[in-house]
């Protein structure tokens, strides 16, 4: 009797978590968000330099449409501000926002790890 070669079928543990992470991802950039309040410049300024005085971590949405939708809001502390830019570190890399774009900016309460 001869081994029967399932083909492709013996890899799909290997494939199947990459295709679930991508699946994931895609229905995370096409999942609706809600527009936040439209915040006056004096107001966005006004977060935006008490957050960058005391370290706060702060949540942007911006005023920019993908396919109808608005973009996912940008997560991280804010390193500085240069030439109407402000420059955000996210988790590993740093994101370049113009200020004119902002929507909404808020500061983000961290919870302490052990509670």
């Amino acid at each position: 009797m001869l081994y029967n070669d399932r083909g492709m079928k013996k890899w799909q543990g290997f494939i199947l978590s990459e295709h679930h992470t991508t699946i994931r991802d895609n229905q995370a950039l096409n999942r609706p968000i809600a527009p936040k309040e439209q915040l006056s410049e004096a107001k966005i300024s006004s977060v935006l330099q008490g957050a960058f005085n005391q370290h706060k971590t702060i949540k942007i949405q911006l005023n920019a449409l993908n396919h109808d939708l608005y973009l996912e809001d940008i997560v991280g502390t804010i390193k500085g501000f240069e030439n109407g830019k402000l420059y955000i570190e996210s988790n590993l890399n740093l994101i370049e926002v113009e200020i004119d774009l902002i929507r909404h900016v808020e500061s983000v309460v961290n919870k302490k790890w052990f509670q």
